[in-house]
């Protein structure tokens, strides 16, 4: 595989690897090359070069054709990049003779620049997702994960049943196949004293290097670019306006917007929009709060799941709910006068919801309360009181429903690689009680142990993510009585 060192190409120019696999997630911060990025790059070698464009520190980017890929998957490239193929450059040098003469017509490169034009942020029924213009930056919809960690992209969907953490060194998320690694059986562990760890490296002096830079009138970096409307003339950006204006107006055609934004909403461009207009959103959490006039799973879930897509992953959505605040957790929804709170609103359908709806509600909360005002607001209504009283609910058919329980628990308040802030709940002098105090139904802070415990003595909650939720709300809520656990 080429590992050769290339900077930006030179201004406006865009680039492209020469392959179309693009499966495997790359590091942004990476030295290397498109072209060498590919996993395929052997299979690909330099065809020949089309164009030269000078740079400082008599530097030069080489506008490379790739074997048996399109003349679009052209890239700009260093001089390295030819160290295995000498003849690439030799038949250069002649050929800029050959166009000095007049026997050969110089590559239109204004002509391949206008070609490579990158089309807007693709629909929501694709499978990549484009934050910026420029098309070599696009990532699959749907995460992939593989045996090792990689980065969790802004608006990708992460499969079910994976290994998720969060990088305290990068502050990002990542996720692997959750199946135990070869290099985590039977490792039993060594203690080693703190000199016999030490190694002792002698002053190195630092050199410094005449690397080649970006052409001087290159365009700046950016880290996150615009995410880009889709055209107004795609079948789906029409779909997403007159669904929307259905869902503002709960008119007869209701249902079949709901079904539609349900789609719609794991984009992430429609996801903002949908979070970002009030009166939709307003809407949402009333249809959530609400029976259901549909029998089934019927408002209530599809407009669970609109708000659990809208805000997965998409730190741009959670943002616009801090002005929203009081339409999330106190909303005025026709024909309820007396309650004007999200969570005794939410008590009162308790009884009524199917463990389908009330798994894409408590997602639905999970994306909510990762703002942090609606999060204070939920903390002040009681929310996990109400979450325990849909753990406490008996039969098999709620295992699912309890595991989102912990998984938001752990998101937003006990695990501190999630992302939790700890100390918000519970509070540090919560003590988490047995059998005595939590017997017949009691609800509250220091019964969650309890109640974790006879769960994961059950088929659906023995399991490790149960184990670690026991273990972090004993660390976070105060000391625990163990005799009674």
């Amino acid at each position: 595989m080429n590992t050769n060192i290339v900077l930006d190409p030179p201004p406006d120019v865009d680039h492209f690897p020469p392959s179309d696999s693009g499966s495997e997630e790359e590091d942004s911060d990476s030295d290397e090359s498109l072209a060498s990025l590919e996993s395929d790059s052997e299979v690909h070698p330099p065809e020949k070069i089309l164009f030269e464009s000078p740079a400082r520190n008599q530097h030069i980017w080489y506008l490379v054709k790739w074997k048996d890929c399109p003349l679009l998957r052209s890239s700009w490239e260093g001089k390295d990049c030819f160290e295995e193929h000498p003849g690439i450059l030799e038949a250069w040098v002649i050929e800029k003779e050959r166009q000095k003469e007049g026997k050969s017509k110089p590559f239109d490169v204004d002509a391949f620049k206008k070609a490579c034009n990158p089309s807007p942020s693709p629909s929501a029924d694709t499978e990549l997702i484009c934050p910026t213009e420029d098309s070599a930056e696009c990532y699959p919809r749907l995460f992939q994960p593989t045996k090792d960690f990689q980065t969790i992209k802004p608006g990708q969907d992460i499969p079910p049943g994976l290994h998720v953490r969060l990088n305290i060194s990068s502050g990002l998320k990542e996720a692997r196949l959750n199946v135990p690694m070869e290099d985590e059986e039977d490792v039993q562990a060594i203690e080693i004293s703190t000199e016999q760890g030490m190694v002792a490296i002698q002053d190195v002096e630092e050199k410094p290097v005449d690397e080649p830079q970006p052409p001087p009138d290159a365009p700046a970096y950016e880290a996150h670019g615009k995410v880009q409307p889709p055209p107004p003339s795609s079948t789906d950006f029409e779909t997403f306006k007159n669904s929307l204006i259905s869902l503002k107006k709960l008119d007869t055609s209701l249902q079949s917007a709901l079904s539609e934004l349900s789609e719609l909403s794991h984009d992430i461009y429609y996801g903002s929009e949908i979070i970002a207009d009030r009166e939709a959103l307003s809407n949402l959490i009333c249809l959530m709060a609400l029976d259901s006039a549909q029998p089934g799973e019927g408002d209530d879930h599809a407009a669970s799941a609109i708000l659990s897509n809208s805000l997965q992953n998409n730190p741009k959505a959670i943002s616009s709910l801090t002005d929203s605040k009081d339409r999330v957790m106190n909303p005025k929804c026709k024909g309820v006068s007396s309650i004007d709170e999200l969570i005794p609103l939410l008590h009162l359908k308790l009884s009524s919801a199917s463990p389908s709806t009330l798994k894409s509600q408590v997602s639905a909360l999970n994306g909510l309360i990762k703002s942090p005002a609606v999060q204070s607001s939920f903390l002040e209504q009681n929310g996990p009181s109400y979450l325990q009283a849909i753990f406490m609910m008996s039969g098999s058919e709620y295992d699912v429903v309890r595991k989102r329980i912990v998984q938001l628990l752990m998101d937003n308040f006990l695990d501190e690689s999630m992302g939790a802030k700890m100390g918000v709940w519970p509070s540090k002098d919560t003590i988490q009680h047995g059998d005595k105090q939590c017997s017949e139904g009691v609800r509250n802070d220091s019964c969650w142990a309890w109640y974790g415990k006879e769960f994961s003595a059950t088929n659906g909650g023995n399991k490790e993510w149960m184990k670690e939720f026991l273990d972090k709300i004993g660390e976070v809520g105060g000391s625990v009585e163990r005799d009674e656990l």
